[in-house]
């Protein structure tokens, strides 16, 4: 009996231990929807002003839901006011942000 609970025990453990491994290795993901983007060249545009940032890791535009997806890196984060500006300097403008 003791080593069907100690066997159980480790399996919450290390279960445990993934998901807090997981958490802490993926930054925050931020979902732009964006108005006025109809062409590929504006969803570069998006896509390279976000790039520049330091704590960006990934950025991914897709022209056909105006969707805008940025992904930060572990431990680092962007406000709705720094999103919505450069968007803006690329030309665009926020119609909705989610987290």
């Amino acid at each position: 009996m003791r080593i069907v609970i100690s066997v159980v025990l480790v399996i919450v453990i290390f279960s445990c231990m993934a998901c807090f491994a997981k958490s802490s290795v993926n930054g925050e993901t931020i979902n732009v929807t964006l108005k006025g983007l109809v062409c590929d060249f504006c969803a570069r545009a998006i896509e390279k002003t976000f790039a520049k940032q330091a704590d960006v890791e990934k950025v991914d535009v897709d022209l056909d839901s105006a969707l805008l997806v940025v992904e930060m890196k572990p431990g680092k984060t962007m406000d709705d006011g720094t999103v919505a500006r450069l968007v803006a300097e690329a030309g665009y403008e926020v119609e909705s942000v989610r987290r």
